[in-house]
């Protein structure tokens, strides 16, 4: 209803007709000055419907409809139903009530760039306010998906010891397989069994013939700590094929089962590629190839990045990316970086690879202001009373 308007009940149940005693209209309870009660729960329960529909409620204002495209269909009292020919847009939605209110509902708000405030019915206060539609929108900048302001990098970005951290991580890589090296001869080996054509990109092609094979961790952004074998991929083909690709893949990267491997997925540790003296971590996703848009997590941050390189330059998306690493190995050092169940971590667990990027992108790119801004995640309890990172 947020991102199409309210639409009568024809447009739904997959095109089915399913029509009622008013074919094509959006019903109405219309409320009278009489009739407003002590509260919101007795207001509601003396209209017509009151909560036969459920416990959310689109308000619009009186003056939005008229007489003649107004319909007064069943008479209750003083109490009314009225209707719109098909449908009404979300922009004549004054407010909404609700008594099944979640924070997370705020996002699909701000994902579809639309402010409404929202009122507990039970409480009667506002849950859901334009400072909060705007602060969430202020999270998201750099996103285009979603239609938001440009990114501003913070000028915390720039900072010595930060720079310094980064390229002492980068001196200590040298000597080692580069990440495109690395994975360039693990995906060779893992196609070696796969009589289709690989792809790297979405390619739109819904035939059986093409498999895309994509990198969707941080070594695909960028973004890994320099050094790192840790490798995520995104398997999209037809369901039909999916268990054998994967049954492939693992007979030619023998590994041992990190937990969360099965027919339809891959989570290996200690993989032996050839021509690499070090041994990777490879996770295979399988997924369905569609032409439906999707917007991942992977995607809104290869987003953003890409925002920054085009309004900066390569040289600021660097040192967007060293905050970025730093704050990894950082996380890494303390035990509060990937799951509690990872190796060096501690029995909190914390944010993973993604998670992080995340968290700095949220704060203008720059480690420092996320640390004073800090994150909402409970199991963080312990690291955000005590734990101090020393850069």
């Amino acid at each position: 209803m947020l991102r199409l308007g309210i639409r009568s009940k024809e447009f739904y149940n997959d095109g089915k007709i399913n029509s009622d005693a008013t074919p094509f209209d959006t019903d109405f309870s219309e409320l009278v000055e009489e009739n407003i009660k002590e509260n919101l729960d007795a207001t509601i329960s003396s209209t017509y419907s009151g909560f036969g529909y459920g416990n959310t409620f689109y308000v619009i204002k009186k003056e939005d409809y008229s007489e003649e495209q107004s319909y007064t269909g069943f008479d209750n009292s003083t109490n009314k139903t009225r209707y719109f020919r098909t449908s009404i847009g979300n922009n004549r939605i004054s407010y909404i009530l609700t008594k099944e209110w979640k924070p997370e509902y705020a996002y699909v708000f701000a994902q579809n760039g639309i402010f409404i405030p929202v009122i507990d019915i039970t409480s009667q206060e506002v849950v859901f306010d334009s400072n909060m539609y705007n602060q969430i929108r202020e999270k998201m900048r750099g996103l285009s998906f979603y239609r938001t302001d440009e990114f501003l990098v913070d000028t915390n970005t720039e900072n010595n010891v930060i720079s310094q951290k980064a390229e002492e991580l980068r001196k200590k890589a040298e000597g080692k397989t580069s990440t495109e090296e690395k994975r360039e001869k693990l995906v060779k080996q893992m196609t070696r069994n796969i009589d289709k054509s690989v792809t790297d990109e979405i390619t739109g092609d819904l035939s059986r013939d093409v498999i895309e094979l994509i990198d969707t961790g941080s070594t695909g952004r960028g973004t890994n700590i320099p050094g790192d074998g840790d490798f995520d991929f995104m398997l999209k083909c037809a369901d039909a094929d999916k268990k054998d690709m994967i049954a492939n893949i693992k007979k030619v990267i023998p590994g041992k089962d990190k937990g969360g491997t099965d027919e339809y997925n891959i989570r290996y540790e200690n993989v032996k590629v050839d021509g690499l003296s070090e041994e990777l971590e490879v996770d295979v996703t399988t997924a369905t190839k569609t032409l439906k848009i999707e917007y991942s997590s992977d995607s809104a941050v290869r987003d953003r990045l890409d925002s920054i390189r085009k309004k900066y330059g390569e040289e600021v998306l660097k040192t967007v990316v060293d905050n970025i690493i730093v704050a990894k190995k950082a996380l890494k050092s303390e035990g509060v970086y990937k799951g509690k169940d990872s190796t060096g971590c501690t029995e909190y667990g914390g944010l993973g690879g993604i998670g992080v990027e995340n968290w700095i992108l949220q704060n203008g790119g720059s480690f420092i202001v996320a640390m004073q801004t800090g994150v909402r995640i409970d199991i963080w309890t312990h690291f955000m009373r005590g734990c101090i990172i020393e850069l």
